[in-house]
């Protein structure tokens, strides 16, 4: 029975850390943690940029879209502007040959 202790004692002491492996244990945990921290901090703020890329891009694809009905109104009415325009001035110089 005495052995079996002893045997018990000696392999539990074995597997347990002097201070200085708690320490250096402590301190790599430590080190782990202040990583997964400054990744989620980092990883953060590119997913701030990226929300705002992705706002900015819906915001230009609006924009670009009212700009393109704008053009296609303003085109139309460049259109029948010159096509009415240049049928008065036809009108016109058909009156004016009549005339004389």
């Amino acid at each position: 029975v005495v052995v079996i202790a002893i045997v018990a004692i000696s392999a539990s002491a074995q597997d347990r850390p002097d201070l200085e492996g708690w320490k250096a244990g402590q301190a790599e945990k430590q080190a782990g943690a202040d990583a997964v921290v400054a990744k989620q901090k980092k990883m953060s703020a590119v997913d701030k940029a990226v929300s705002l890329l992705e706002g900015l891009k819906g915001q230009v694809l609006e924009e670009g879209e009212a700009e393109a009905a704008t053009y296609n109104k303003f085109s139309c009415f460049c259109k029948d502007t010159t096509t009415d325009k240049a049928e008065a001035i036809s009108k016109g110089e058909d009156r004016k040959t009549s005339l004389t």
